[in-house]
This record gives C-alpha cells, sequence and structure tokens, in this order.
C-alpha cells in the first residue's frame, strides 16, 4: 500500500507543481499581450494623428488650388471677352468701310532694264505703294488673328495651371516631409 500511496503523492506533486506552472505561463502570457496590446494602440494612435494630419493638408491644399484655379479661369474668360470685342470691333470696321487693310504692293521690274533703279523716295514708307485687301480677306485674318489671340489666352491659363499644380505639389511634399 505504501508504493500506492508514494505513487499518489507523486502524481499530486506533479500535479501541483503543473498547476502553478500553467497559471505562471498564463500570467507571462497575459501580461505580454497587454504590454502588446498597448503598443500596438499607441501605434494605431499615432498613424491615425498623422493620416489626419497630412488629410488636413491635402484638404488645404485642394482648397488653395481650387482658388487659384477659379482666378485663372476668370482671367481667360476676362482675355476671351477682350479679344472677341476687338475681333468684332474690326470685323465691324471693315464692312462699315472705316478701316482696310492693306499690303505693301510692287510692280514687277522693268525688263528692259536689268539693274534696278534706286531712288530716294523707295526708302521713304509714307509714299509706299500700298494694296487694298478684300472685305473678304480681312474679315479672314482679323479673325484668324483672333483666334490667334484666343490660343494664347488658353496657353497663358494652362501654363498658369500647370505652375500653381507645380507649387502645390511641392509645397504639400515639404509639409508632409516634416
Amino acid at each position: 500500500m505504501i508504493p500506492y500511496l508514494t505513487v499518489i503523492a507523486l502524481v499530486l506533486l506533479i500535479a501541483s507543481n503543473g498547476v502553478t506552472w500553467i497559471k505562471t505561463k498564463q500570467n507571462t502570457t497575459v501580461l505580454v499581450t497587454a504590454q502588446w496590446k498597448e503598443r500596438e494602440a499607441k501605434i494605431l494612435e499615432d498613424q491615425r494623428a498623422e493620416i489626419e494630419r497630412v488629410t488636413g493638408m491635402a484638404r488645404e491644399a485642394e482648397r488653395f488650388h481650387a482658388r487659384e484655379a477659379n482666378k485663372v479661369a476668370a482671367d481667360y474668360q476676362q482675355r476671351l471677352e477682350v479679344s472677341r470685342a476687338e475681333v468684332n470691333r474690326v470685323v465691324a470696321a471693315h464692312r462699315s468701310g472705316v478701316q482696310r487693310l492693306s499690303v505693301p504692293a510692287k510692280c514687277p521690274a522693268n525688263t528692259v532694264d536689268a539693274v534696278p533703279r534706286v531712288d530716294a523716295s523707295a526708302s521713304e514708307r509714307s509714299t509706299e505703294t500700298r494694296a487694298e485687301l478684300s472685305e473678304g480677306a480681312a474679315r479672314f485674318l482679323t479673325e484668324l488673328a483672333g483666334r490667334c489671340d484666343e490660343t494664347a489666352a488658353q496657353l497663358t491659363a494652362a501654363q498658369a495651371i500647370m505652375e500653381q499644380d507645380r507649387k502645390l505639389i511641392q509645397k504639400f511634399n515639404a509639409g508632409v516631409a516634416q
């Protein structure tokens, strides 16, 4: 019977040590898990704060860009209106005969004289011979010049938008890097 009691006592001793070891292991695991969760919560809070900061910067940059784009668009519209009004004014002046377009004209060289003559009056602009363009040709050239002005205004507006985009990207990147 003594051997049975010894075996039972030995089993109880091993079981109590095992229970103590399991409880210690569980407490250590709980402590490590709590520290890990606390560290992860701190990391997540820092990341959330950084996301809010960058999102705020992006929204402010977007508002700034929208204001600048509106300024460029208003300037572009004003240039278009001025250009179109000028074209309309010049075309109306051509139709009414108040204004005429002309180009310098030269008579063909005399085929008898092989050497062209140079006289003092040729250098004066006031006495230069001019040929008037027809109303249709004048209207066409004026409208073409107006379209060129509109294209120049479009290019100016596009360039202004691109410059604003570059400034915005540089400003945003500088703020994110902080």
